[in-house]
């Protein structure tokens, strides 16, 4: 799958929580995730879009950079619930290389 900007990372994740699709959102993932790390990240999003939205959380740029490869949403907080999108530039487009929790 591909992204022009963050917000279409997070508008295909939440498409995902909606139809309760954790096959989908993985699928579009390019390395595999642990069975286990995929159920606690998703019903960590539930939980997160429940309270909040994705975009209150997760967006701080409205644009991918220019420049660079590479792209993270998310990260070191609570708030965030230490869930990062890892996303990599492939030919001008951006896709979803891991996403993954770190506690």
């Amino acid at each position: 799958m591909i992204f022009n900007t963050p917000r279409d990372v997070l508008s295909f994740v939440r498409e995902c929580l909606e139809d309760a699709d954790v096959d989908r959102l993985y699928g579009a993932v390019m390395e595999p995730t642990d069975e286990l790390w995929r159920e606690r990240i998703f019903e960590a999003l539930r939980q997160i879009e429940a309270s909040d939205t994705l975009e209150e959380v997760f967006l701080a740029e409205k644009c991918f950079p220019k420049t660079e490869t590479e792209y993270k949403l998310g990260g070191h907080s609570q708030r965030t619930r230490h869930i990062h999108f890892d996303l990599i530039r492939v030919r001008r487009r951006w896709r979803l290389k891991k996403i993954w929790m770190c506690r």
